[in-house]
């Protein structure tokens, strides 16, 4: 692991171990856990239920974001990730 000169770790590989342990999902892989249309995802984007980031221009949902909507409105249509 990479550090700085004090010993601290690197914020960027702070950020790439986060991804390894909470992978990024697209849109249409959300929409279809849910069993509803890429357009309510990005509605739930823009209504800040689910927060995004955007990688290389597209956006990326985090996976733990997903588990947690499934719990509050109770996995629609059986959705499991």
């Amino acid at each position: 692991m990479k550090t700085q000169g004090t010993g601290s770790v690197s914020p960027v590989v702070i950020a790439w171990e986060s991804l390894d342990r909470d992978p990024l999902v697209s849109p249409r892989e959300c929409a279809q856990k849910f069993g509803v249309h890429v357009s309510t995802v990005r509605r739930w984007i823009a209504r800040r239920r689910l927060r995004a980031v955007r990688v290389g221009g597209s956006l990326r949902l985090r996976q733990s974001q997903l588990l947690a909507l499934l719990k509050e409105i109770g996995g629609k249509n059986g959705a499991s990730l």
